[in-house]
């Protein structure tokens, strides 16, 4: 798989940030050491906060690539190589095709929120002249760097170890006849996670109100972790209008309607907006800046996330 355009492509991209997020590593180091705000007319200071904006952008590029550098990566195990490894009809069947598709997976989704911490970190920093989070925002350019290396490193060991005669299973593991499977894999808390997820979103809500951060933060992580939860071993059902089948990938199919793009793109603005209101709440004391107006957002979102899969259980016109 290694000679494929679309694996090269990918690789030489993750190549290209970890070599920029290195050279970003190497002011990053210099600024933590020599970054001295008090004595803002030295030339060295001078310096360090000319070569802050440079660093940050590209920091901050590089991070923000990440979110495509996902989609990327989506697009081709579950669009591209199931036509290049047999038995395989969507990312389930290419990502089992050896032991490192999942976990590298499961990589990219974890640094894609990391990456929205040091964005957050770096727009309440350059909102002020005196960079009052710097130099300490550097700081996260060193796991930052981990997780690049560790995704480079599992990109090849992935793409590397498929053998497209090699037949994987798919939808065999998602289509579940047995009852006690059934039981065991759809989830034995399925109610109980329903109604947490409705009282979650209430919750949300209240807190996101009262602009309360903190408790809108972990109330928005249940919420999230509930929401993904029922999607697939609940309103994915009225989805395909299949009782038995919970495999997530098919929503990003276009007869689907691409809906799989709308529900975690809404996941991750949802978090992306929890993430930047929590990170407010911590530096607050060092920012002159008012109260973000991103609670509305907060809101839409979760109203969004909330209402769209309800809206395919209650109008859903089939027989399950």
């Amino acid at each position: 798989m290694l000679t494929d355009y679309w694996v090269i492509i990918q690789l030489l991209a993750q190549i290209c940030s970890l070599i920029l997020i290195t050279i970003a590593l190497r002011f990053g180091i210099i600024s933590i050491r020599f970054w001295n705000a008090k004595n803002a007319n030295e030339e060295q200071q001078i310096t360090l906060e000319r070569q802050d904006y440079l660093v940050s952008s590209i920091a901050k590029m590089v991070l923000s690539f990440q979110f495509l550098a996902l989609l990327m990566f989506l697009a081709t195990v579950n669009l591209h190589f199931p036509n290049l490894i047999r038995g395989a009809m969507c990312a389930t069947g290419t990502l089992s095709a050896n032991d490192f598709g999942y976990p590298l997976l499961f990589l990219k989704l974890f640094f894609v929120i990391f990456a929205c911490i040091f964005s957050g970190i770096q727009n309440l920093d350059s909102s002020q002249p005196a960079y009052p989070l710097s130099p300490q925002k550097y700081v996260w350019l060193f796991p930052s760097f981990l997780f690049l290396l560790a995704d480079l490193v599992l990109m090849f060991a992935y793409f590397s170890n498929i053998n497209p005669d090699l037949i994987t299973t798919c939808c065999s593991l998602n289509f579940v006849t047995d009852s006690e499977n059934h039981f065991l894999d759809s989830g034995h808390f399925l109610k109980e996670i329903l109604l947490l997820f409705a009282i979650s979103y209430i919750f949300l809500m209240i807190f996101a109100l009262k602009k309360k951060p903190i408790l809108q933060f972990f109330s928005g992580l249940i919420f999230v972790f509930s929401a993904i939860y029922t999607l697939k071993y609940f309103f994915v059902k009225y989805i395909y209008g299949l009782p038995s089948h919970f495999c997530l990938f098919d929503l990003f199919f276009a007869n689907n309607f691409y809906v799989g793009y709308l529900f975690f793109g809404l996941y991750y603005l949802l978090l992306k907006t929890l993430i930047n209101n929590i990170l407010y709440h911590i530096f607050r004391k060092k920012l002159a800046l008012d109260l973000p107006k991103t609670n509305v957002y907060v809101l839409v979102y979760a109203t969004l996330i909330f209402l769209i899969p309800t809206f395919y259980w209650l109008f859903w016109k089939g027989d399950l």
